[in-house]
């Protein structure tokens, strides 16, 4: 399993640089037009785009085929992807709440209660499109790795436009605390990301028995 995510942390790292170049100017833009908030929100969102790297690359590699001759079950394979894009999210998440708050600091307009709604809100979209993207992935398999750019595109604004109408519509006709409806909202990710992981080893355990 180690192995796996070193592999994928090594095919990574060809695109840290872009997502560097790319962070850094979201965060000058975002202080510049006082937008702080927009990089605690983005932020994770952009960082778990990264699974994709090592998606393409183990697909222009052929590496399903190379890893039959290896110790490694589907279950390890399939596993690691979910692994990988939780840490990313996470990660973005951190990186973009540290600069948001310093933003906001240097700005002297940080309220703590939007800076959580942000953060959660970039965590929940990027949960509930992981849930979708690696599931949808396993589900074709390498054969429509062409493509999995359009996919991840689709599945991320699909839920992000589901995701922003879901609050309004919450909000026109029900009167909910916000910080309690993000914590429920991001308890609802956690859950769905938790169950595309399940159902894609689970596919994979039935396939081998029949």
């Amino acid at each position: 399993m180690i192995g796996l995510l070193i592999k994928d942390i090594y095919y990574m790292k060809k695109s840290v640089i872009t997502y560097g170049f790319i962070i850094v100017v979201l965060s000058i833009y975002a202080y510049i037009r006082n937008y702080q908030m927009m990089v605690i929100c983005i932020l994770p969102i952009v960082c778990s785009t990264l699974i994709i790297s090592g998606i393409r690359s183990d697909l222009n590699m052929k590496w399903k085929e190379f890893s039959l001759s290896m110790p490694l079950t589907r279950f390890e394979t399939k596993i690691s992807k979910y692994i990988e894009y939780l840490v990313l999210c996470l990660m973005g998440a951190l990186i973009g709440l540290l600069i948001g708050i310093i933003g906001t600091i240097i700005k002297d307009n940080m309220v703590i209660d939007i800076v959580l709604t942000y953060m959660i809100t970039g965590l929940v979209i990027s949960l509930l499109s992981g849930a979708f993207l690696l599931y949808l992935i396993n589900l074709f398999g390498g054969e429509k790795g062409e493509r999995i750019d359009i996919l991840m595109i689709a599945v991320y604004i699909s839920v992000g436009g589901i995701y922003v109408g879901t609050i309004k519509l919450l909000h026109t006709y029900f009167s909910f605390d916000n910080q309690i409806l993000n914590f429920i909202l991001l308890g609802i990710s956690v859950i769905l990301f938790v169950i595309s992981a399940t159902m894609s080893t689970l596919d994979f355990k039935i396939a081998r028995k029949e």
